[in-house]
């Protein structure tokens, strides 16, 4: 496995407990009330103080619809998925990066690397291309565990841990709750958020063909 790392707080226990999950790809949830987003803009006019911290990567991760998910909860739009999250178990993802992934290390043997968009792609994150290269590739069991919760200052992450104890896990590293064992069919369409002079243009999301998105993807060799 690879683990990747934002520049974000977590615990070891964050780490184990994606390692532990029989995926090619597993990712924790990212927050941040405003001031990460500010300290990045040089403005701090969307920062709130007292707010709770929003869900963050809303720019990469994707349910199995390819749906963006929101910064509130639930964050997924199908009823089960918002269940899942509830409940505090894995959701399959269509894609993910939240500041924290576990990735299955056999595709980057075979070659696979994270790229810039191609003629004709969304001009979307690198992590984004390299999610829909997982799938052209049939790596597709993805899921985000919504019980590991990243932040980029600290005062967030303490109001990210302040919650329930997380379940599944023991002191010992016990086992996680179990993902489910599918391979998910590729869905209909992607939600394309595309970039604008290296900055995410989030208001200019549009509807693609997810067939068009793997027509121009990276199929690598046997």
């Amino acid at each position: 496995r690879v683990v990747f790392l934002n520049d974000v707080f977590f615990c070891a226990s964050d780490v184990i407990r994606l390692l532990l999950h029989d995926t090619d790809m597993a990712c924790g949830m990212d927050y941040d009330t405003g001031t990460y987003e500010s300290l990045l803009s040089h403005s701090l006019h969307s920062f709130q103080p007292g707010e709770a911290p929003k869900f963050y990567d809303t720019w990469v991760a994707r349910d199995l619809e390819g749906k963006q998910l929101t910064k509130l909860p639930p964050h997924f739009k199908d009823p089960a998925d918002q269940l899942k999250f509830s409940a505090g178990e894995p959701i399959p993802v269509q894609c993910c990066w939240n500041g924290l992934a576990v990735i299955n290390a056999e595709p980057f043997h075979r070659g696979l690397r994270f790229r810039h968009a191609r003629d004709g792609e969304c001009k979307s994150s690198e992590c984004s291309h390299f999610c829909d290269d997982l799938w052209l590739n049939d790596y597709r069991r993805i899921i985000i565990d919504p019980q590991v919760k990243l932040a980029y200052t600290w005062d967030d992450w303490v109001m990210t841990q302040a919650e329930a104890e997380p379940v599944g896990l023991d002191g010992k590293g016990g086992a996680v709750v179990p993902v489910d064992r599918l391979h998910p069919a590729l869905p209909e369409q992607l939600t394309c958020c595309s970039m604008d002079s290296n900055t995410a243009d989030k208001t200019s999301c549009k509807e693609m063909s997810f067939e068009s998105v793997m027509a121009a993807g990276v199929r690598l060799g046997a």
